[in-house]
Parts: C-alpha cells; structure tokens; sequence
C-alpha cells in the first residue's frame, strides 16, 4: 500500500467526520475537526516555506495539538521531529540543528528554552506557540496556535506516498540523542499483525481504498479500539501505538 499516514487518516476522516478522533478533558474533536485544524495547521507551515522534506519538530506536552502538528506534516510530505520536553535550552536547540529544523511548534510553558533555539539555530522558519508563556520567561515572538488556526484557510487534502518519513529521536538517557528514520510504508507493514489481523486481514491492506474500508467496518461494528497514551507522546511508544489506532487516541498529560 503506497500510502502515507496521513493520506490514510484523511480518507478515514472522508468517510467518518462526525466520529470521535480525538478526546481530551473537557473537549473532543471530531475526524472533521481534526483534519480541519491540521489542514490549517499544514497551510501555515506551507506558507513559511516548509515543504516536502523539511522537518517540523513538536516540542509540545500530551495533546491534540501534538498530534495535529504531525498530521499537518504528513499533509505537505513534511518529516515531524519529537522534541522531548525535558530538554534544556541547549539539548533542544542541539537537537533542532541536528534535524535542520524548519519549524517549531511548542508549548507555552516551555518558552523559555525556546529562546535560545530561535537565535541559534539558523534553519528555523517559523515558531508556534501553544498556550501562553509565563510572564516571567515570554520566550521569542510567535504566532498563537488557535490564532493561528483560526486565520489560516485549510490546505485542500492531496495525497502522499508511503515513501514519506518520519524521524523518531531515541536513546538520550544513554548519550546524545540519535535521529531514527523510518518510511510509512514499512510503519504500516508493522501494523499487519496487531492491528490489521485481529480485524480480519491476512496481512497488511492491498490498497488505500481497502485500508479506509477496514477502518470504517471496524468503527461501525464498535471493533476499532480507543488508545489512551499514558507515556508521553514524544516518545515512540505513546506515538506509534495512537498512530495504529482507527478509535479515539485520547492524549493525556
């Protein structure tokens, strides 16, 4: 199947807009909402220049807006970048140089440490700020998330290859943290057997068009299951298993 997650997800939201996509406390966001903002999201980053390649890193605690941020990249064949949030001003900014960032998307708590990115590291095109900053650490000027959203027109949907990518950093308790590159293509093949099996598939599906299909049977027979991430979504683990899912990710902090 030559298809990128976000192709994927994009033809399930077609075919399921009023459905539950993401549920948070005290809002949910319907497949509709959810491709609405992360098209929004997608033209912005589009307009400062990121395109096909570049990397959007999400340096950002559990929410939709994580997740929205790595589905607007997916949109443009853009490559999102975990951030973790524990680092230092200096461990980001090393690693944002390390993935010739293009752009930033953060939150507001974590301003301070984005100072220091915004001056050192030359690549940056664009910084996004989630929530408000504290007053006593403003961090450098950025547009506000849902202003932003808010004034941004949405990108029409065209789709995208498996050969896409998506860059996971690991393993900075043992040393620097190392840059992990995978295609769709092969994220998708690792979901032949815990995903796609216990729905009655031999295997990985033959084609886009099969793959919304499963996805749709699965939500309307109550069999696609809800992920609720309680490890960060920064790391691989919280990630990749709501990328698996065709339920509700539900983000929690």
């Amino acid at each position: 199947m030559d298809a990128s997650f976000g192709t994927v997800f994009e033809g399930v939201a077609a075919r399921l807009p009023h459905a539950v996509a993401i549920s948070e406390p005290g809002r949910e966001y319907t497949f509709a909402e959810f491709d609405d903002r992360a098209s929004r999201l997608a033209a912005a980053l589009e307009a400062a220049g990121v395109g096909p390649g570049s990397t959007v890193a999400c340096y950002l605690y559990n929410g939709a807006p994580y997740l929205e941020t790595a589905f607007a990249a997916f949109k443009i064949g853009a490559i999102p970048v975990n951030a973790n949030y524990r680092y230092t001003a200096d461990e980001l900014s090393s690693l944002l140089d390390d993935a010739d960032s293009t752009a930033l998307v953060f939150s507001g708590e974590l301003a301070g440490n984005v100072a220091h990115a915004a001056t050192n590291v030359p690549t940056l095109k664009l910084l996004v700020r989630v929530g408000d900053a504290p007053d006593d650490e403003p961090g450098p000027a950025a547009p506000d998330y849902e202003q932003l959203l808010a004034t941004t027109g949405p990108r029409p949907n065209t789709p995208r290859p498996g050969s896409d990518q998506l860059f996971m950093y690991t393993g900075g308790t043992t040393g620097r943290p190392k840059g992990v590159i995978w295609q769709h293509a092969d994220l998708l093949h690792s979901l032949a057997v815990p995903i796609f099996r216990p729905l009655g598939l031999a295997g990985l599906p033959r084609s886009l068009d099969e793959a919304i299909e499963v996805a749709v049977a699965a939500h309307d027979d109550d069999a696609a299951p809800a992920i609720m991430p309680v490890v960060p979504l920064m790391h691989g683990t919280g990630f990749f298993n709501t990328l698996g899912s065709e339920g509700q990710p539900v983000p929690t902090a």
